[in-house]
């Protein structure tokens, strides 16, 4: 079994989409299982300025575990300000939290206080 497998419940191995969302500023993204994020349609679409690839596979899993975490937030950020939210969402996996929940609602304060 890959590590795609592993991180995405459909099973499906290698990366693919595992969910669209709208962002606020009302662009549509795609969320990848091998951490990134992009625009336009479908494979086809353009990685979000300032994402980038990551190029060793332990920060290509550690970004793929954290962009699940900001998953369901995607709506309250800009597109372009999802890249910086995401690098604080990795960050958080180089400090010891309780528990996701924990992690989740740092990413958002830090998030918050950097963006206004």
């Amino acid at each position: 079994m890959t590590e795609q497998a592993i991180l995405c419940s459909c099973g499906k191995p290698g990366p693919h989409i595992f969910a669209v969302r709208l962002t606020f500023d009302e662009k549509k993204v795609s969320l990848w299982t091998d951490g990134t994020i992009t625009y336009g349609p479908g494979r086809f679409g353009m990685i979000l300025r300032g994402l980038g690839r990551p190029r060793s596979a332990s920060k290509a899993r550690t970004q793929a575990i954290a962009l699940r975490l900001i998953a369901d937030d995607v709506s309250l950020y800009s597109a372009s300000s999802l890249p910086s939210v995401l690098r604080l969402a990795t960050g958080t996996y180089a400090n010891d939290y309780i528990n996701d929940d924990y992690r989740r609602s740092d990413v958002r304060a830090r998030a918050h206080r950097r963006l206004l």
